[in-house]
């Protein structure tokens, strides 16, 4: 459950607050989107439920918001990332750089979070094949095209 309790918040050299008394509640296993204008503040809400902000940002946040029960600004963003993910607009902010290939790519979280390595190789395997690019597994992450390949017109996008 993602909870925000009349929650502002501010950039640090924001002269205005990105978010300004945000009050919802998302149920626990409700797939929900954030749609807007631009600067209507979606970045931001995602950063918030996320740790990233106010952790890593700085700047003021006010009011309350509590992911699976936990207070999101009294919680690190270390115990967050266990629970909390995010997809960046641009795929290439998703990629950590430091593997060679799309399987290692796709380990890399697991790998930080500690997971074992044979329950870490069943995931891995599984998202691949549920995102049906199991022949992309040993290619470098940067020699993928941006949308034109025949793998992505095959994949199953929700």
């Amino acid at each position: 459950m993602i909870e925000f309790e009349d929650l502002s918040y501010a950039y640090p050299t924001a002269t205005e607050a990105a978010l300004r008394s945000v009050t919802l509640t998302l149920p626990a296993g409700q797939i929900c989107g954030v749609v807007g204008a631009a600067g209507a503040g979606k970045p931001t809400l995602a950063g918030v439920i996320s740790g990233m902000i106010p952790h890593l940002s700085g700047g003021e946040l006010v009011g309350r918001v509590k992911v699976g029960g936990r207070i999101v600004h009294e919680t690190p963003v270390s115990a967050l990332a266990g629970v909390v993910g995010m997809v960046m607009q641009n795929p290439f902010n998703q990629i950590s750089g430091a593997k060679f290939t799309v399987r290692e790519e796709v380990a890399f979280g697991l790998e930080n979070l500690g997971v074992a390595r044979e329950e870490m190789i069943r995931r891995v395997d599984h998202v691949l094949k549920e995102l049906r690019i199991e022949e992309l597994a040993d290619r470098s992450p940067y020699e993928l095209s941006g949308g034109s390949s025949r793998w992505w017109r095959s994949a199953r996008c929700w």
